[in-house]
């Protein structure tokens, strides 16, 4: 589904859509019919009032939504990454169809732009190699990523492809992107959820009015009890009221835990006790995902979209 423009000539939002433009890969980029600037400035005087408003600012202007499909709802993390090669147009396309959000990665290129990439390299997922910081978009998006004819997106590919119904989460891996962010998708209709692990990243983006969640893993030694599963009754204690307290402190509206803390420790009732969702990554198993959504948890950061929606429905 392509992005819309607000009209505000009657006293209900409406969303006029807008037809995407695809450019090939190699050819010069006209990014698509207006750039995010051009569509914020094509609401006229309608869209600077709503900016002024927090309500604007968090992307929560009223809109037609589904409902969701899924209990928990399913979150394709990186484009449902077992599916599809990771964090490309093609991976948020089809992962569309299954999920109720998608989940991606941002750092910052060269020259820059907001890009969609997980690591600081991008030797692991393209046939490139240097740091992403190093490089510009132009060159980002000349590599192939994993094999395929796609290169690295840019944020705003991100809302072009993926329909107004379906949430966007995305994971900001370095600081500095919060304002970039947030103007890009406040010309969009989606839903959006900010997260990191960064607990200074969080609180910029929370207090620039957009709804986040704070991104936490279990400490280092619990860590070695990943590949024994978590039916062993062993395992080191975890400070989840301190996780749950810093997310409350930083004002976020969910919290993003390892799976583990779900499934062996409190966290899911401490959470929940503060007013917070609870949405663990990264499920790779439909048997766990069943085990989590027994837990209470509120949503399932998942590479295994389908077969998950398949049993959660």
């Amino acid at each position: 589904m392509a992005a819309g423009v607000l009209n505000t000539s009657s006293h209900v939002l409406s969303v006029v859509p807008l037809e995407p433009s695809r450019t090939p890969k190699g050819e010069p980029r006209d990014c698509c019919p207006m750039s995010a600037r051009g569509r914020r400035d094509a609401l006229g005087d309608g869209a600077v009032a709503l900016a002024a408003t927090p309500l604007f600012a968090h992307l929560s202007v009223a809109r037609s939504r589904r409902s969701s499909r899924t209990d928990p709802r399913l979150i394709g993390h990186r484009g449902c990454a077992a599916e599809f090669p990771e964090n490309t147009l093609t991976a948020l396309e089809n992962a569309s169809e299954t999920v109720d959000a998608v989940e991606v990665d941002l750092r910052r290129a060269a020259t820059g732009e907001v890009v969609v990439v997980h690591d600081a390299t991008v030797d692991r997922v393209t046939d490139g190699t240097g740091a992403v910081a190093d490089l510009s978009a132009a060159d980002l998006q000349a590599l192939s990523v994993l094999e395929t004819d796609e290169g690295v997106p840019l944020l705003e590919d991100v809302f072009e492809v993926v329909p107004a119904a379906v949430d966007v989460v995305l994971d900001l891996k370095v600081s500095g992107l919060v304002d970039d962010v947030l103007e890009t998708a406040a010309a969009y209709p989606h839903d959006v959820l900010l997260s990191s692990f960064e607990p200074s990243i969080v609180r910029t983006a929370s207090e620039a009015g957009a709804e986040t969640a704070l991104i936490c893993r279990e400490s280092t030694l619990a860590r070695l009890f990943r590949p024994i599963g978590t039916t062993v009754p062993i395992y080191p204690r975890q400070d989840v009221d301190g996780m749950v307290d810093r997310a409350v402190s930083l004002g976020c509206v969910a919290i993003h835990p390892r799976l583990e803390l779900c499934l062996r420790t409190p966290l899911v009732e401490r959470a929940h006790e503060r007013g917070l969702r609870v949405e663990p990554w990264t499920v790779d198993a439909v048997a766990v995902g069943e085990r989590l959504r027994s837990s209470g948890v509120d949503g399932l950061i998942t590479d295994v979209c389908t077969d998950l929606a398949g049993r959660l429905r």
